[in-house]
């Protein structure tokens, strides 16, 4: 049951992203300086609230003496054994990278290019949860069960690709008529890549140290998020450095997501689970990790 529960937790993170551009848009119709930091003080209470209610009382606190850890080094060297595990590892870093590299320029893409105001970007994020909610959760109820995880994180991959390439040509043409509608297909396309390799995500671990493995997941997926954000707005300006319009700039940038998207497909075929429970039971015989590193 793992898998449906991340899957429901994911679901609900991005109902939550949702609600609040939709919220954020209606408070910012008119931009301002002060509006925008009474809007971040606003959100950092709010979340700290909700932290606080959600992890009240959640673990008792224990008198057991805890058990000495494995050295953190031996547990990554286990770990990377699996060629399989070091193959899904290089496809979330690729297809996080690629995807999240819009994260930064999509709303000044809208004001840029086409001159929308920022309540109207600011709803872009809305129209793209929109997709990725609907698509988790049918996804996850619907889809996973029927025809498989690699495949429903596959098919989602190719209309990331799909709504990348719409992106671009709405760049390159000056055309804004339909963005919203390449966006909703981005979101379907990121919620069944998200909901699919979540699922994937959960049967590439050793039940033995299942903290290990998620942990490393989510450090790869932070890994990405972080230099996608630097590197798409310098990727933006160097192609207008070169000559490029602004429009063009963007949608090379687009384009450059795609192609890595394309990239994370191609690696993606070759990961099996079975080839991963057969790489990874030889080690943890050899070399088991103690209890206490979970």
């Amino acid at each position: 049951n793992r898998g449906p529960a991340a899957g429901l937790v994911w679901t609900l993170l991005m109902f939550g992203i949702i609600s609040t551009g939709i919220a954020a848009a209606s408070f910012m119709n008119i931009y301002s300086f002060e509006k925008l930091v009474t809007l971040f003080i606003i959100s950092a209470a709010i979340a700290i609230g909700f932290s606080t209610i959600a992890l009240w009382k959640q673990e008792k606190p224990s008198s057991q003496e805890i058990n000495r850890t494995s050295n953190l080094s031996e547990a990554v060297k286990t770990m990377l054994k699996s060629k399989t595990a070091r193959r899904f590892a290089i496809f979330l870093l690729i297809s996080m990278f690629s995807f999240f590299m819009q994260d930064v320029i999509l709303e000044p893409f809208g004001g840029e290019v086409f001159g929308l105001s920022a309540s109207t970007t600011t709803r872009f994020n809305s129209y793209m949860g929109i997709g990725l909610v609907s698509a988790m959760i049918i996804g996850g109820t619907y889809l996973i069960p029927r025809f498989g995880k690699r495949k429903i994180a596959t098919i989602g991959c190719s209309i990331i690709v799909i709504g990348f390439s719409a992106l671009a040509f709405s760049g390159f043409t000056g055309n804004s008529q339909n963005i919203n509608e390449a966006l909703i297909l981005l979101g379907i396309g990121a919620g069944l890549f998200t909901i699919g390799s979540i699922a994937l995500m959960m049967d590439l671990t050793a039940d033995q140290h299942i903290g290990l493995y998620i942990g490393a997941w989510t450090l790869v997926q932070a890994l990405a998020k972080g230099p996608a954000s630097i590197l798409s707005g310098a990727f933006q300006q160097m192609f207008v450095s070169f000559g490029f319009s602004s429009g063009q700039s963007y949608g090379s940038v687009f384009l450059i997501e795609a192609t890595g998207v394309l990239v994370a497909i191609y690696i993606l075929n070759g990961i099996k689970v079975d080839n991963f429970k057969k790489e990874i039971q030889p080690v943890l015989r050899t070399n088991p990790l103690r209890t206490g590193f979970e």
